[in-house]
Parts: structure tokens; C-alpha cells; sequence
């Protein structure tokens, strides 16, 4: 199970690269003068973040994330590998999503400038559309062995799109408040496994597919608001911004 986590480590391997890498540029005693920000402190910045309408928009998908992220982990490994193929297995399907969540987390980035981000948020939407309706109708069993690494393998490159793009839109809506940002999406991405992981023993897989597709559905379409939101406040905040200077009339000078 280790390497499951194998593609969120390259995820923030990653990212603690590029912070590194943007450190160079701040010396060691402006570093010692910066204030370290309390848990408590934390706390409050991150909940009155969520007075933010951008923000509100985001938590489904944020959840979901957490939420697909705890299915793949345990009720996958569990209602479908063990019972359809042994549980001697669950290793290797598990390795092909850790490899394929790592291999598109180090890959997203760049392709983002070729394709934009709507492309790959939309690919992640129909990735695991397609995987959570194929899961309602597949029989597991010895026959097509390979059905059992295509899926972990595609929900692992559809988990490291929504790790990747959801992260640099959180930075890219939220400049100047980065920390209060990533702080709700850890909460409620944590949210979304925890209660993910709570009701499994209580609820029978379709039901938790069911719920995964709600969760989806809704955060597609909250996204989508906030694509058709955020241009035209960017738009505005730059002409409110902008400074004009009056153009003199030459003909009146002479």
C-alpha cells in the first residue's frame, strides 16, 4: 500500500522544488525576520477564507478529491481486487497507481502549457466519469486481468490532474492569501476521505459510487461557474485599476 502514496509524493516533491527554487532570491536574514504563523492563527485565516465565494466554489471538488482518493485506496482494493482476483494482488494494482499518478504529476505541468488547464480539468471529469459508470457494471474476476491495472492506472492519472490543476488554480484565484488557500484544500480534502473512509463499512460499493458522481458532478459544475466568474472580475479589477491619462487636443493649442 506504500505505493500508492508514490504519486502524491512526486506531487509535492515538485512542488517543494520549485519553492526551493524560488528561495534563492530571498537571503538567510530576511528568512530569519519572517514570522512563523501560529496553529491558531492558521485556523482563523483558513476559516474566514471561506467567506470567499471563489472558495465555496472549489470545496466540492476538493472533496472529491479526498473522496476518490480514499475509494481507490480501500474499497477498490477491497471489493474489487481481493474479491475478484486475491488479495495477493492488490500490491501490483496498487503500483500501477502509484507509477502512472507519479509519471502525469511530473508530465501535467508542461502539457498545461500546450493544451490550457479547462483541457485537463474536462479530461479528469471524463476519466473518472467513464470509471465510476464502468464500475457499476463490471463483474470482477480472473478473466482480463489487465481491466484491474487500466483502471488504477487511469484513476491514477485522473487523481494527479486534479492534484496539479486544482492546486495552481487555488494560486492562481487566491494571489496574496496562498496559505489560507491550500489550508481549506487540505481540510477539505482530508474532509472528503475521512467521511469517505467512515461510511465504508456501513454502505454497499454502488452507493459509494453513487456518492463519488454526486460529489464529481457538483464540482464540475462549480468549477465551470467559477471559469465564467473569475475573466470578467479579472476584467473589471484591471479597469478599475488602470490609470488614464488625458490626451490634449493639439487643434485647441493652436
Amino acid at each position: 500500500m506504500v505505493c500508492h502514496y508514490f504519486g502524491k509524493g512526486t506531487t509535492i516533491f515538485n512542488q517543494l522544488e520549485t519553492l526551493i527554487a524560488n528561495n534563492g532570491k530571498y537571503t538567510k536574514k530576511k528568512q530569519e525576520n519572517i514570522p512563523t504563523t501560529s496553529s491558531w492563527k492558521l485556523l482563523a485565516v483558513t476559516c474566514k477564507h471561506l467567506s470567499n465565494p471563489l472558495q465555496i466554489l472549489l470545496l466540492p471538488i476538493m472533496m472529491f478529491i479526498g473522496a476518490e482518493q480514499a475509494f481507490i485506496a480501500a474499497d477498490y482494493t477491497i471489493a474489487f481486487v481481493t474479491c475478484g482476483w486475491g488479495v495477493e494482488n492488490i500490491g501490483f494494482v496498487m503500483i500501477c497507481f502509484g507509477v502512472c499518478n507519479g509519471i502525469a504529476s511530473t508530465s501535467i505541468g508542461g502539457l498545461t502549457k500546450l493544451f490550457g488547464r479547462r483541457f485537463f480539468i474536462f479530461l479528469g471529469f471524463l476519466l473518472h466519469l467513464s470509471l465510476i459508470i464502468g464500475l457499476q457494471f463490471w463483474s470482477p474476476g480472473l478473466k482480463n486481468k489487465f481491466v484491474y491495472f487500466a483502471i488504477s492506472g487511469l484513476w491514477g492519472f485522473a487523481d494527479a490532474i486534479w492534484l496539479v490543476q486544482i492546486h495552481s488554480l487555488s494560486g492562481m484565484l487566491f494571489q496574496g492569501k496562498e496559505e489560507a488557500a491550500y489550508s481549506n484544500f487540505r481540510l477539505w480534502e482530508s474532509l472528503g476521505s475521512v467521511i469517505t473512509y467512515a461510511y465504508g463499512p456501513f454502505l454497499c460499493t454502488n452507493l459509494k459510487l453513487y456518492w463519488l458522481l454526486l460529489l464529481l458532478v457538483i464540482g464540475i459544475i462549480c468549477y465551470s461557474v467559477i471559469e465564467y466568474i473569475y475573466p470578467r472580475n479579472v476584467e473589471e479589477s484591471t479597469v478599475r485599476g488602470a490609470k488614464f491619462t488625458p490626451i490634449k487636443n493639439s487643434n485647441a493649442q493652436n
